[in-house]
């Protein structure tokens, strides 16, 4: 049967959702593009998904990355392949910093025997953001701002999950619903706890919470250390993410 789901589209517009959700505001536009910029983590600056195609909304762009406070990272979305960044930044100082790449799985479809998984003790990062963002930041090398995240805490859209093994935090994830997708965020295992399934158990927790709120698809945006494991799970790609940031002078 033909798959007329726009994972595309509906896999970033629950990547973006996230990141308003997490303190993002709206730019004020002469042209009436919706921009929109991370107040504090984690450092984006976007148009919505499609409108960011023409080169006066690219000069746009990065004349308000340029005043911003911070550096900021600017994600591009690709539907297909592109050789590199446009013109306009390239002029500005960006370039290709990492890329993503755009997946989806239906979560009656889901390959759960194709991984092993440990057993774990999981519980409720709400409970605790400050040891959620510190594993998270071990995880992922970067800071990550326990405010911006306490946003989350309360909602019914989110879920952040905390995975122990033997009393130590080994993992990190979080649960974002839109419609009916369930976006998978920041699944993340520190250096030290790597090599032992432990992202694969926590993806599986996930899609299970997923499966509870009676949601019938899951996205994410995989690195290319993670999308091994999503594709063993039965999750497919459907773009990428270009992520530019200025070169450093």
């Amino acid at each position: 049967m033909h798959e007329r789901h726009d994972w595309f589209r509906s896999n970033l517009d629950n990547l973006t959702a996230l990141w308003r959700a997490l303190g993002a505001g709206s730019v004020p536009m002469a042209s009436g593009a919706r921009l929109s910029l991370s107040r504090s983590w984690p450092h984006r600056l976007w148009y919505d998904v499609d409108r960011d195609d023409t080169g006066e909304e690219r000069l746009r762009l990065t004349a308000v990355a340029a005043a911003a406070p911070r550096e900021l990272t600017l994600p591009r979305w690709r539907r297909a392949p592109a050789a590199g960044p446009e013109p306009e930044f390239v002029a500005a100082g960006f370039e290709l910093a990492f890329r993503q790449t755009v997946m989806g799985a239906r979560l009656d479809q889901l390959r759960r025997d194709a991984i092993v998984v440990p057993a774990l003790d999981q519980a409720d990062g709400a409970a605790d953001v400050e040891s959620w963002c510190d594993v998270a930041a071990r995880s992922f090398g970067y800071t990550i701002d326990p405010a911006a995240v306490a946003r989350l805490v309360g909602r019914d859209d989110a879920s952040l999950l905390l995975a122990r093994r033997d009393g130590v935090a080994v993992g990190t994830g979080l649960l974002f619903v839109t419609g009916d997708v369930a976006g998978l965020h920041m699944v993340g295992v520190p250096p030290e706890a790597r090599r032992g399934g432990v992202a694969g158990a926590i993806m599986l927790r996930l899609c299970d919470e997923a499966a509870r709120r009676g949601l019938s698809r899951v996205t994410l945006q995989a690195s290319a250390m993670g999308e091994g494991l999503y594709q063993k799970l039965g999750f497919a790609a459907h773009g990428h993410i270009d992520n530019l940031r200025r070169v450093a002078s």
